[in-house]
């Protein structure tokens, strides 16, 4: 800031100059400065001569003329040189303002501020570094280029630098973090779906593995054989093995007749994956080399979900049913009674009349 006690004395000079020319005008019309002296021949007959000679008042007007070009320039030196202060100071605080700057950068990478923060100080610094650059062309423009003028303007230019890096990064981390929290809205989204999904379908392979168990129940009645399996309590779809966070997942248990591994059937729950979408469920059940299979997986291409019920190998199709929900559970045990009989032919227990059915 420049000094008013500073700026008051440029001021009464300036206005004691214009008194002062203001007085010698007045002088100038009232009075006059000189007077003229005729002066005799020295020669009989001879030209007189005229000699002009200052009044008392012509040496009062030359004296207040000399005091106002004394009182003008000197306000004129004063000025310039209070010109030259506030260019100073502007440059001291061009320097205090980088310091300033110093201190935000400092100030983002240790506290790290929101990302709306952070680019509301590189908006101030982007700003005080225009500053500094208006500044280093006018001192240019009147002290021409100096040492310290190219110090200031490589300090400035990597000021400009940093400051673009700093907001490339901030932008960078923006879109990074804008993507991460739409693919985290996405995939709550498709976990939200797979958990409807296992609402919808966990009955019906609950179903499908029940009808198993109560088939094999009525053969091991007739043949004295009890059912094994690893499920934790009875075979059900609702094992923490199938479903976790209210989904079904990938998984598998067994169920076995008696002690021979050749009657184990292998239940294994599947998750059909979509790139960058949910998962649908699904369930296969094996025979003991998985050889033979029975899948019951949903549909979705068509406005009605359906059900797709397989029975066969993996290079063969015994049985291809397409069911509506509601009308499933025939096709499903067919299909399972296929893979019984398909296990009763190779290694048929104690007796093999049994009622699968019941």
């Amino acid at each position: 800031m420049p000094d008013t006690s500073y700026i008051g004395i440029i001021l009464s000079l300036k206005i004691a100059g214009i008194v002062v020319s203001a007085i010698c005008g007045i002088l100038l019309v009232l009075t006059k400065p000189h007077k003229e002296i005729t002066i005799p021949p020295v020669i009989i007959g001879g030209q007189a001569r005229v000699k002009k000679r200052i009044t008392r008042e012509g040496i009062v007007y030359v004296s207040l003329i000399i005091v106002g070009v004394l009182v003008t320039v000197s306000a004129y030196v004063m000025e310039s040189l209070e010109k030259q202060s506030e260019k100073e100071e502007s440059r001291k605080e061009n320097l205090s303002t980088r310091e300033d700057i110093h201190g935000i950068r400092e100030v983002l990478t240790t506290n790290r501020p929101s990302s709306a923060t952070q680019l509301a100080l590189l908006d101030y610094k982007d700003k005080e570094e225009t500053k500094r650059g208006e500044v280093i062309k006018e001192i240019v423009n009147t002290e021409g280029v100096t040492l310290e003028v190219l110090g200031e303007e490589w300090q400035h230019v990597n000021a400009l630098l940093e400051n673009q890096r700093v907001r490339a990064e901030i932008q960078k981390e923006q879109s990074e973090s804008q993507n991460k929290q739409a693919q985290e809205q996405e995939l709550e989204t498709n976990l939200q779906i797979e958990r409807l999904m296992a609402d919808e379908y966990a009955p019906i392979f609950d179903g499908a593995i029940d009808k198993l168990r109560r088939m094999l129940e009525g053969l091991g009645n007739r043949t004295g054989e009890k059912i094994f399996s690893d499920f934790p309590s009875t075979p059900t779809i609702y094992s923490p093995g199938f479903i976790k966070d209210g989904r079904i997942v990938d998984g598998e248990y067994f169920i076995r007749l008696g002690t021979n591994d050749e009657w184990k059937f292998w239940i294994r729950t599947y998750k059909y994956s979509r790139e960058n979408s949910y998962s649908t469920p699904m369930v296969m059940i094996f025979n003991y080399d998985y050889k033979w299979n029975c899948l019951i997986k949903p549909i979705e291409n068509t406005q009605i979900t359906n059900l797709s019920i397989c029975f066969g190998t993996s290079s063969n199709t015994v049985i291809r049913e397409t069911r509506l929900l509601m009308n499933y559970t025939e096709a499903v045990e067919e299909a399972l009674l296929g893979l019984i009989a398909v296990q009763n032919g190779q290694f048929p227990p104690t007796t093999n009349k049994a009622d699968l059915g019941k």
